[in-house]
C-alpha cells in the first residue's frame, strides 16, 4: 500500500492530500504522544507535537534506528493517465475513496494516542505554578531531561523560563493586553456620585459640564458616567417634589425626638389619625394607553367649579372611622386697606378651625368614641368615653388654639405631629388610594364629585388602614438616623 502512494509525494493535489501522502511514509512515531509530525533539530529528531526525543518504530514499517531520521529517495512524478490506471486496493474501489479511509484511519489513531497519553492538541499555558516548579527544580541541580520528565515541559520552554529568571528576576506571566491602569480615578467616581446624590435632577451631561478639569484632565464621556451611576446602585426614576424645609437639619432633629418619644406608644387600638385633603374635577388618571406614535389625550369638564375638602379620621384597628365633605364658601369681597385702593379683592374660605371643632364633636358621638360607660358632659352636648385615645394630627393652624381643650374635655388626648412629617402620617397614604379610586368616575359636576369621592370611600377596609401604620412605624429606624423622607 505504502507503494502504491510513494508518488502522491511529487504530486500537486489540494489539501489535505499531500500533507496526509507525506505523513504516511513516515517510519517512526513519538513514543509519548503516539504521532508521527516529527521534526529535525541540530541535535536529532524530536516530535513536533510534544518536543520528545523518544521514538518508537510504527507497527508494519521497516525497522531503523530511533535517533537516525526518515529519508526515502527521489521518485518521479509519473503521468496523471498512469497513476489513474494502477490498480487500486483489494478493499477499495477507486483512489479517492482509499484516501478517505487513510485519513479517517490516521485521525482515530492520533485521538486514540491523545487519550492514551493525556495530551490535548490544543495550545497548552504554563501556569505560574509550573513555571515556579520548573526554577525550583533548575536550582536544586536537576538537569534538563529529569525537568522535562517531572514537569512535562519541553526542555525549550524550561530553558526559556529559567532564562528570563535570570535576567528579569520574575517566575510568572508577563500580563499581556497593554495598559492596565484605570484611565477612570476613584475621586472622579466619587465626585460623579456626589453630585447625583447632592442633585438627582443633573443630567449626565450636566455631570459631564460640571467635572473641573483643572484636577481630574480630560472629562469622562457620557458613556463612563453612566457606566460609574450604575455600578453605584443609580437608576432613572420619576422624580418627587418636596418642599425645601422637608429635610433641613432642624426637622431632622424634631422628627427624630418624636419618633423616639411618641411613636413607639402608638397602637392600632388606641390611635386615630386625623387629617383634611382637596378633591376637584382636575384629578384624573395621569396614565393611559394608546397606539404608537399618538398621544394619551384625556379630557376633563370645562366649568368653575368649587373645591371639595374632606375631613376624614382613620383607626388602624377599624379603618375608616369618618368623614365629611365640606365645599368652599363663596368669595367675600373687601376693599384692601392699601392707602389710595379702591379695589375689591375676593378671599375664598376652606376648613376653618369652627368647621373642624365641629368635624369632631360629631367623630365623638360614633365608635369607638362611644361606648355603654360613656356619657355627656353637663356643660355640653360632648360625650365623654371612659377608653382615652390619641388623637393624632399635623401642626395645622386650624388644629390648634383650643381645639386641645374640646378633645380635653371628651378625655381623649391630641398628640400633635413633627413639622415637615407627611410619610410618617398613615392617613396620607390612606389618602393616596381614596383618590387613585376616585380618578376611575370621571366626575363632572358638583354633584358628580360627592357622589365619587362616597363611592371611592368604600374602597378603603380596616387591613389598608392597618397596612399603613405599619410602613409608617417601619420609618422609625431612618428618622432616628437623621435620613431623608
Amino acid at each position: 500500500m505504502f507503494v502504491s502512494l510513494f508518488p502522491l509525494t511529487a504530486l500537486t493535489l489540494s489539501r489535505p492530500w499531500p500533507r496526509l501522502a507525506a505523513s504516511l511514509v513516515v517510519q517512526f512515531v513519538c513514543a509519548v504522544c503516539n504521532r508521527s509530525r516529527l521534526k529535525k533539530y541540530k541535535h536529532g529528531t524530536k516530535c513536533n507535537e510534544c518536543h520528545h526525543s523518544t521514538l518508537r518504530e510504527q507497527p508494519g514499517s521497516s525497522p531503523a534506528a530511533p535517533s537516525t531520521p526518515v529519508s526515502f529517495p527521489a521518485l518521479s512524478a509519473p503521468p496523471i493517465a498512469s497513476l489513474l490506471s494502477a490498480p487500486a486496493a483489494p478493499s477499495h474501489s477507486s483512489l479517492s475513496a482509499l484516501l478517505s479511509s487513510l485519513t479517517a484511519q490516521q485521525k482515530e489513531e492520533r485521538n486514540e494516542g491523545g487519550k492514551e497519553s493525556g495530551i490535548k492538541r490544543s495550545y497548552h499555558s504554563l501556569s505560574n505554578d509550573g513555571r515556579t516548579a520548573v526554577v525550583h527544580l533548575h536550582d536544586v541541580g536537576a538537569s534538563w531531561q529529569q525537568v522535562t520528565a517531572l514537569t512535562g515541559v519541553p526542555r525549550s520552554t524550561a530553558h526559556s523560563i529559567v532564562k528570563v529568571q535570570k535576567e528579569e528576576g520574575r517566575s510568572h506571566k508577563r500580563h499581556k493586553g497593554g495598559n492596565h491602569t484605570p484611565v477612570l480615578s476613584a475621586d472622579m467616581k466619587r465626585c460623579i456620585t456626589a453630585l447625583q446624590d447632592a442633585d438627582s435632577s443633573l443630567t449626565l451631561r450636566d455631570i459631564h459640564a460640571l467635572l473641573d478639569e483643572t484636577f481630574f484632565g480630560r472629562a469622562p464621556s457620557l458613556n463612563t458616567i453612566w457606566r460609574v451611576e450604575k455600578e453605584a446602585g443609580f437608576t432613572t426614576k420619576q422624580q418627587s417634589t418636596y418642599a425645601a424645609p422637608r429635610n433641613t437639619l432642624i426637622t431632622k432633629e424634631r422628627r427624630r425626638e418624636w419618633c423616639i418619644s411618641v411613636g413607639p406608644s402608638l397602637t392600632p387600638e388606641g390611635s386615630v389619625f386625623i387629617d383634611e385633603t382637596p378633591f376637584s374635577f382636575c384629578i384624573t388618571r395621569t396614565r393611559g394607553r394608546s397606539r404608537r406614535g399618538q398621544p394619551a389625550i384625556t379630557t376633563t369638564p370645562q366649568i368653575r367649579g368649587k373645591n371639595h375638602s374632606v375631613i376624614a379620621a382613620i383607626s388602624p384597628s377599624f379603618g375608616l372611622l369618618y368623614y365629611e365633605i365640606k365645599l368652599t364658601k363663596p368669595d367675600e369681597e373687601f376693599i384692601s386697606k392699601r392707602k389710595g385702593s379702591k379695589k375689591k379683592k375676593t378671599g375664598p374660605r376652606g376648613v376653618t378651625r369652627e368647621v373642624f371643632r365641629s368635624f369632631l364633636i360629631n367623630l365623638f358621638s360614633r365608635p369607638p368614641f362611644t361606648d355603654s360607660a360613656s356619657s355627656s358632659s353637663p356643660s355640653s352636648s360632648i360625650p365623654v368615653s371612659s377608653t382615652p385615645l390619641t388623637l393624632v394630627m399635623d401642626n395645622c393652624r386650624i388644629h390648634l388654639g383650643d381645639i386641645s381643650d374640646t378633645i380635653f374635655q371628651t378625655g381623649h388626648i391630641q398628640q400633635l405631629m413633627p413639622a415637615w412629617s407627611p410619610a410618617l402620617n398613615p392617613i396620607e397614604y390612606i389618602f393616596g388610594k381614596w383618590k387613585l379610586a376616585y380618578r376611575a368616575h370621571h366626575a363632572d359636576s358638583e354633584g358628580a364629585v360627592d357622589e365619587a369621592i362616597r363611592a371611592s370611600a368604600n374602597t378603603i377596609t380596616p387591613a389598608d388602614c392597618l397596612h399603613c401604620f405599619q410602613h409608617t412605624q417601619s420609618l422609625y429606624a431612618k428618622a432616628v438616623a437623621m435620613e431623608d423622607l
